[in-house]
């Protein structure tokens, strides 16, 4: 009776704090038209709907027909193109101590960054405290505070 009563304690301690291990929200869907879907590290694929949030390790698929737009909570903006598969592989916003960073893998088809420019130093002057990356299998791309577009498509 008493290692029934343990793992009724150990399994309610996994439901407690169970959220608190969940992936912080990086960014939100702002735009979803056509078929969607977001697949979570370790969850099966579901249909994205405007309003849902997206995480570090977050996959988006458009269907064809279909397009997505991520706005980070940074302010900067992906336009995800009709036939496109991308993962934030990560995204961190700057504090104190660090950089902020932004990395995306392009598996196939189109993306629209608007990248936001980060804070600058003293006057306006200095570097952005904010680097994005995209990358796909061929190629890696590096900016800060611009728009670009990434295309990539097998063969």
């Amino acid at each position: 009776m008493k290692r029934r009563h343990g793992l009724l304690w150990i399994f309610c301690l996994m439901l407690w704090t169970g959220p608190s291990f969940a992936a912080q929200p990086v960014g939100t869907l702002t735009g979803v038209v056509g078929r969607v879907d977001i697949t979570g590290p370790d969850q099966a694929a579901r249909p994205a709907a405007q309003g849902d949030p997206v995480a570090a390790h977050d996959i988006i698929r458009t269907k064809s027909e279909a397009r997505a737009e991520i706005t980070f909570t940074d302010g900067s903006i992906v336009r995800v193109a009709p036939a496109s598969r991308v993962e934030i592989a990560q995204y961190t916003l700057a504090d104190d101590d660090t950089e902020g960073r932004g990395i995306l893998t392009l598996f196939r088809g189109k993306l629209r960054s608007i990248i936001r420019k980060g804070k600058a130093g003293w006057f306006g002057f200095g570097a952005s405290d904010r680097s994005f990356e995209v990358k796909t299998p061929t190629m890696v791309s590096g900016v800060r505070g611009t728009d670009f577009f990434t295309t990539y498509q097998r063969g």
